[in-house]
């Protein structure tokens, strides 16, 4: 029987341990859980580009756990909820583009930039760039923009034949205007690969063997010029060499390309005038 007791008695003495160990909260009913402890933030709202921007409006705001202002969304839903900012700070969209948000030892930190309202303008217009400015009153801010080009004439590089010009564009945004302006004919033949050039002229390369020796020409046969360079009497025609009197054994052509192969005439001999003996 006192064994029984002891028993009865230690499961007593745990079952008031464990009771004794749970949160005071555990018993109480709904609503009667004690509130965490709140902290006061001061609340500092700043306009400006950058982190020296001026402050415009300070408050203060208590919240059991530090604010969330990293975006534009939180930081505004925030500032609705800050029942006092002295001076009165209207947020307002239209006016305002959200720069950062930080919570820094229970401050809250805000800042604004101002949200300009631009229109494109070609005055002062430079060849790379026109003005957007502020249509606010009193405000004098203005940012640079690249033009939007529209091309109205392309570009094309001169030929020995044709003149060329440059491109012709304009702004599509500010309406600033580059003229096309005329680039003269190169005065040099453009001869292709088959030696053509557009103007008509052909140039031919010449390989010319005198007596072994090769010798090599590159005559053009410009538009209009009568020279026939299919026979090798023309050719050494078109070369000066008629007065050579070369006597041509071999002769071909292979579009611009010739080739020949001639001998120079023998210079006579003089005859020696026997000597007389003494």
């Amino acid at each position: 029987m006192k064994t029984l007791s002891k028993k009865l008695l230690s499961l007593l003495l745990v079952a008031v341990m464990l009771v004794a160990a749970m949160p005071f909260a555990a018993f109480a009913e709904d609503g009667d859980v004690e509130p965490q402890a709140t902290t006061t933030y001061d609340v500092k709202v700043k306009v400006g580009a950058d982190s020296k921007a001026p402050v415009v409006a300070t408050g203060t705001f208590p919240m059991e756990t530090a604010p969330d202002v990293s975006d534009a969304v939180k930081a505004a839903n925030f500032l609705k909820s800050v029942i006092k900012l002295d001076p009165a700070f209207n947020f307002n969209p239209d006016n305002y583009v959200f720069a950062n948000g930080v919570v820094k030892e229970n401050t809250v930190w805000i800042r604004y930039t101002v949200k300009h309202h631009l229109k494109v303008t070609g005055v002062g217009a430079t060849l790379t760039q026109h003005a957007l400015v502020c249509t606010d009153a009193d405000c004098n801010y203005e940012e640079w923009q690249d033009h939007t080009w529209v091309i109205d004439t392309a570009a094309k590089a001169p030929t020995h034949t044709e003149v060329g010009n440059t491109e012709a564009k304009h702004c599509s945004d500010c309406g600033y205007k580059v003229e096309s302006t005329v680039i003269e004919k190169k005065f040099d033949h453009e001869f292709d690969a088959n030696g053509n050039c557009a103007c008509g002229a052909k140039k031919y390369t010449v390989t010319l063997t005198v007596d072994g020796t090769a010798q090599n020409y590159t005559p053009v046969v410009e538009a209009g010029e009568t020279a026939d360079m299919s026979n090798a009497a023309g050719v050494l025609a078109k070369l000066g060499l008629t007065d050579k009197n070369y006597t041509v054994s071999y002769f071909s052509q292979s579009g611009n390309v010739i080739s020949m192969t001639a001998a120079a005439p023998k210079e006579p001999t003089t005859p020696t005038t026997p000597t007389t003996p003494t």
